[in-house]
C-alpha cells in the first residue's frame, strides 16, 4: 500500500500542501519555499514511479527530495517502501525509523516498520509496532492482522486468531486476511473452520496461491485425502516455483499410495529449497517403501543434518525474543521464550545463562544457579557465568564453592577484571586481607576506572591499618563515582 499517494496529494492544490508543510517545519523564507517545492516535486515523481512499478528511479527521486530537506518524513517513509519491496530490508527499517523520529504520531510509518520487522522475524518488536498503529487507528485492519501474525510466530495462537477474526470484521473482503485466519485456526486443531475461511479467501481472490496450497493441506489432515491433492495441484499450477506446494502435494500423494508422483513432487521441492529438512525425511521414506535403501539412508541423513541446524536457528530466534523481553522488563515473557530457546537446543549456554539472570531478578536463586550451572556444562570456560555463578554462592556463605568459580574465572580469563574483584570480595569476607588486596590491585591496573574496585581497595588498606593507601584508593573511587563518600575514621 502506498502511503499518501498521489492521489491524496492532489486532493488539495500543490500550494496549500507546501504552506501546512512549512507551517510544521518552521520555515518561510522565499529561497526555503523554493527548496521545499522542488522537494515535494521530487517525492510526488517518485510516488508517481513507484505506482509504475519503476523502483529504482522512484528510489532515486526519494533520495532527491532528501538531499534538498532531510527532515522530509513522507519521503523517507516512501523510500523506505521501496527498499522493503527491493529486499534491501535493513535499509527499509532505517527510513522507516527516521521517519518515526520525525513524525512520531505516523501511524503507516508505525505500519510498515512492524512489516520490515516481521521479514527479519523481530516478533518483539513488529508487535511493538502494530500496538503503536492501534494506539492511533484502533480499527486498522492490516495492524489488526500483523499484530496476529506475530502473536502467532510468538506461540500465542490464542491471542493471533483473536487479532485475525477483528481484522476480518474490518476487512471482510480481504481474502488474505481470510487466509491467514485460516492458517492460526488450523495450529489450533479447528481444520473445519480453518477449511471455511480458506474457501472465503478463495471466493474473494482466485489467484492467491497459497491459498490452495493451505486448504489442500487442511483437507488432507481432516481425511478428504482426493479433494486435498485436487487442490494442491491447484496450488502448484499457481505457483510453480513454490517448493511448499510441491512439498504438500508430495506429501498427499504419498498418502494415496502414489510413490512415484510423491518422490516426484518432493524431489521438486527439494531443488527449490535445498535447505528444508521436511522434504528430505518424506522422500526418504517414500524411497525405502520402493525399496531404494541407500537413497533413502543418504535423504535420511541430510534431514537429521538440515533439522539441527534448523533447531539451531529457531532457538536462536525464541533467544532473541527473550533478550527484547527482558530489556522491556517482561521478565515471565522473556522465561518463556528461553525455555522455547533451549527446547530446540538445550546445547545453548547463552540462552542457560539469560535464563538465569532472569531467574535471578525474579528472586528464583535456586532456579538461577541451576540455569548457570547447565551453562558452565555447555561451555566451561564461560567467564560470565563462573562470576555469577560465584556471587550467588557468596551470597549463600558457600564459600568452598563460590572460590572455585572465582579462580575459574580467573584462570580462564587473567585479564577479566570483574573476576579478579569478585575474588578479591571473597578474600576480604574469609579474611585474608592480603590475597584481597593482591586482588583488587590486579583489577585496578586491569581496569583504572574500576570505581567499585578502588573502593574495595580502600577498606582492605583500612582494615590493615594502611591509612595513607587507604585514603589514596578512596579518593580515587570518588574521582571516578562522586557517589562513594569518604569513609569516616
Amino acid at each position: 500500500m502506498l502511503p499518501r499517494r498521489v492521489s491524496e496529494h492532489s486532493a488539495k492544490p500543490l500550494f496549500a500542501v507546501l504552506t501546512l508543510w512549512l507551517a510544521s517545519t518552521g520555515h518561510g523564507t522565499a529561497g526555503q519555499e523554493a527548496v521545499l517545492q522542488s522537494a515535494l516535486a521530487r517525492n510526488t515523481e517518485g510516488l508517481e514511479l513507484l505506482r509504475k512499478g519503476d523502483l529504482g528511479k522512484a528510489a532515486e527521486e526519494f533520495r532527491n527530495a532528501l538531499k534538498l530537506d532531510p527532515t522530509f518524513a513522507d519521503a523517507h517513509l516512501n523510500l523506505g517502501l521501496v527498499l522493503l519491496q527491493s529486499g534491501s530490508t535493513d535499509a527499509a527499517l532505517g527510513e522507516f525509523q527516521v521517519a518515526i523520529r520525525l513524525q512520531p504520531k505516523d501511524a503507516e510509518a508505525h505500519l510498515n516498520l512492524g512489516k520490515a520487522l516481521r521479514r527479519k522475524e523481530d516478533w518483539v518488536g513488529a508487535l511493538r509496532e502494530y500496538e503503536a498503529v492501534l494506539e492511533y487507528q484502533p480499527n486498522s485492519a492490516e495492524a489488526h492482522r500483523g499484530r496476529g501474525i506475530a502473536l502467532q510466530q510468538t506461540g500465542e495462537t490464542e491471542g493471533a486468531i483473536r487479532e485475525l477474526r477483528r481484522a476480518v470484521e474490518l476487512a471482510p473482503r480481504s481474502a488474505q486476511i481470510h487466509n491467514d485466519l485460516g492458517v492460526a485456526l488450523a495450529v489450533e486443531g479447528n481444520r473445519a473452520e480453518a477449511i471455511k475461511e480458506f474457501h472465503q479467501g478463495l471466493a474473494l481472490d482466485r489467484s492467491l496461491c497459497s491459498t490452495y496450497n493451505n486448504l489442500g493441506a487442511a483437507l488432507q489432515e481432516q481425511g478428504d485425502v482426493q479433494q486435498g491433492i485436487e487442490q494442491l495441484r491447484k496450488a502448484v499450477e499457481c505457483e510453480p516455483r513454490n517448493a511448499e506446494a510441491h512439498y504438500s502435494l508430495g506429501i498427499a500423494l504419498s498418502a494415496k499410495g502414489d510413490l512415484d508422483g510423491a518422490v516426484s513432487q518432493l524431489r521438486e521441492s527439494i531443488r527449490l529449497n535445498p535447505e528444508d529438512s521436511r522434504p528430505h525425511y518424506n522422500l526418504g521414506r517414500a524411497l525405502a517403501k520402493k525399496g531404494n535403501g541407500a537413497e533413502a539412508s543418504a535423504e535420511f541423513k541430510r534431514f537429521q543434518d538440515l533439522k539441527r541446524a534448523e533447531q539451531t536457528r529457531t532457538a536462536k530466534t525464541r533467544f532473541n525474543a527473550g533478550l527484547a523481553y527482558a530489556a522491556n522488563g517482561n521478565l515471565e515473557a522473556a522465561i518463556r521464550d528461553f525455555q522455547k530457546a533451549l527446547a530446540y537446543n538445550p546445547d545453548f549456554p547463552e540462552a542457560h545463562f539469560a535464563m538465569g539472570l532472569a531467574e535471578e531478578q525474579r528472586g528464583n536463586i535456586e532456579n538461577a544457579i541451576t540455569e548457570y550451572r547447565s551453562a558452565l556444562k555447555s561451555n566451561p570456560s564461560y567467564v560470565q557465568v563462573h562470576n555469577r555463578l560465584g556471587m550467588l554462592l557468596l551470597k549463600r556463605q558457600a564459600m568452598e564453592e563460590a572460590q572455585k568459580e572465582f579462580w575459574s574465572a580467573v584462570e580462564i580469563d587473567p585479564k577479566n577484571a570483574t573476576a579478579h574483584y569478585n575474588l578479591g570480595t571473597l578474600m576480604a569476607v574469609r579474611g585474608q586481607m592480603d590475597r584481597a588486596i593482591a586482588e583488587f590491585e590486579t583489577a585496578v591496573r586491569l581496569m583504572p576506572d574500576y570505581a567499585d574496585a578502588y573502593y574495595a581497595l580502600g577498606l582492605a588498606f583500612k582494615q590493615e591499618g594502611k591509612v595513607q593507601s587507604a585514603e589514596e584508593a578512596f579518593r580515587s573511587a570518588q574521582r571516578l563515582d562522586p557517589r562513594f563518600k569518604l569513609p569516616v575514621n
